[in-house]
């Protein structure tokens, strides 16, 4: 087979995208949380609340196995894998009625996530080493697919969450579909370029771990510890409050998702206007759109 014919088929690079739909989806079940705390009255609200975060702690597993997986099986038996476990894990759950099921089902979703995660993005960078504007033009668009798997599920969900809390994890099926495409399209190239010039040592850690690096690590930990908690608390916000239906939430969170898209376009723009203070305008926008939704009582202003 020629490598570089198929790397260039338009199949070989919407398949290798295709697999970044499914990261940013573990949480996109939240619109169906009032739901299944009604299924499971004797489990506390914030134990259901749980099963949109749980997955984060099987992907912080899966991350840290990774590098052990692919050095036994390779990049592509990983990510088939990985693939499988989100495929069936994350849809089993609609014929599943035990709630500690679903919990473990979940954590093994977030698994399945964890062990490919990284390789989304290096797999392009290995493949595509040698031509630098496909590699640049494919790691925008597959930081899209973040983007486009949540908003394309949450919009699904709009739907699925007015039969049933078990419909809404039919979102999770593509997986498969995905499993077969990458199984039969994709071909990883055996050999990579290793560098070698920089040698590990503690000055190169401290180097790498500076102030700055810390800061803005804290920084954006809590930017997203804020965001997972509108995540999973904003559908019952809105039922509690009644701003509307589980429905309606599932669509606020795709609202979010969309307007990131235009933003995370145009921020080399505000950067080269703006440097650093693009950080200041972002925390600032944070504040007053977390302060508004939490003081939000009509529909407008949650909007």
């Amino acid at each position: 087979m020629n490598i570089e014919k198929e790397v260039s088929k338009p199949i070989f690079k919407a398949t290798l995208l295709a697999i970044s739909l499914f990261i940013m989806m573990p949480s996109v079940i939240s619109p169906a949380l009032p739901l299944m705390e009604k299924a499971f009255p004797n489990i506390p609200r914030v134990t259901v609340e749980l099963l949109t975060t749980i997955p984060n702690f099987g992907e912080i597993f899966g991350l840290l196995i990774n590098p052990f997986l692919v050095k036994k099986i390779g990049r592509k038996k990983v990510i088939l894998i990985g693939l499988a476990l989100v495929g069936i894990c994350g849809t089993l759950p609609v014929i599943v009625n035990s709630f500690w099921l679903i919990f473990i089902l979940r954590i093994l979703l977030g698994f399945g996530i964890g062990i490919y995660n990284s390789l989304a993005v290096s797999l392009i960078m290995m493949i595509y080493e040698n031509n630098k504007t496909e590699l640049n033009r494919l790691l925008g668009f597959q930081n899209i697919m973040n983007d486009v798997g949540y908003i394309a599920s949450a919009f699904i969900i709009c739907y699925l969450v007015t039969l049933s809390w078990h419909a809404v994890f039919w979102v999770y099926i593509l997986a498969i579909t995905v499993f077969f495409m990458f199984e039969h399209f994709i071909k990883v190239p055996k050999k990579t370029k290793h560098s070698s010039g920089k040698h590990f040592s503690l000055s190169n850690i401290k180097q790498a771990f500076n102030s700055n690096i810390i800061y803005l690590s804290i920084l954006t930990l809590l930017i997203y510890i804020f965001y997972m908690a509108l995540a999973y608390k904003l559908p019952s916000f809105i039922v509690d409050f009644h701003l509307g239906n589980e429905s309606m939430a599932s669509l606020m969170l795709a609202v979010i998702a969309i307007t990131g898209i235009p933003c995370g376009i145009a921020f080399n723009w505000l950067y080269t206007k703006l440097n650093k203070w693009v950080w200041v305008l972002c925390m600032i926008l944070n504040a007053l759109g977390f302060y508004l939704t939490s003081s939000a009582r009509n529909t407008y202003v949650l909007y």
